[in-house]
């Protein structure tokens, strides 16, 4: 077997064969034109009264929708205790659904039937 000697790399310069282009300077954009006519916003006068109504409105909207919602998730996470309650079986399971009842369940329902909410709903 021959050793081969490791060749050191060779530098050498290379010129161009034409010369580059000559640098051209661009001209500057021209600034944009004013617009003739820009339309102004419209402003909506109010009655100062009907604006704190709605908000009002929407506020115990929102607080009948959200008791709501918590209440069917609340009475899913029952049912869902429940039917592993059933397929598992056993004492510990059920013991688990009685607390969750009592706990989460029973409030969730006292809240929705008696809590302090807007009259209007």
């Amino acid at each position: 077997m021959e050793e081969v000697a490791p060749r050191k790399p060779q530098l050498r310069t290379v010129t161009p064969d034409r010369e580059p282009p000559p640098l051209v300077m661009a001209a500057a954009p021209e600034p944009p034109q004013p617009q003739a006519s820009i339309p102004q916003p419209q402003i909506i006068v109010q009655h100062p009264g009907l604006s704190e109504h709605v908000v009002a409105a929407f506020a115990a909207l929102g607080y009948a929708v959200s008791a709501r919602m918590i209440l069917v998730i609340a009475l899913l996470g029952a049912f869902a205790l429940a039917t592993t309650s059933i397929f598992v079986g056993g004492v510990l399971p059920l013991l688990v659904l009685i607390a969750y009842g009592c706990l989460v369940v029973l409030p969730v329902v006292w809240l929705e039937a008696f809590g302090k909410r807007p009259k209007d709903l």
